[in-house]
């Protein structure tokens, strides 16, 4: 699925079971093979659905709302 559907930017997954925060941390410098990242709005929910685009990505932040993402990965900050 497309965070905007037809252009081909971005995409949103989701896990079969929700994972938390710091398993999710673990998994994206697993992936990515760095060893920091900067995390906004950390907090206890469960995370099951997610949202990526490569760059900046802010023009995509509304539709990752809109398509129910508990987390919003971009390229940039």
């Amino acid at each position: 699925v497309g965070l905007v559907s037809g252009l081909g930017y971005g995409f949103v997954g989701e896990f079969t079971r929700s994972i938390s925060q710091a398993e999710l941390q673990k998994r994206i410098k697993r992936a990515f093979k760095v060893r920091n990242f900067w995390m906004t709005n950390q907090g206890s929910k469960k995370i099951h659905r997610i949202g990526f685009v490569a760059g900046k990505g802010s023009s995509f932040l509304k539709s990752a709302i809109h398509s129910g993402c508990d987390v919003f990965i971009t390229g940039e900050a």
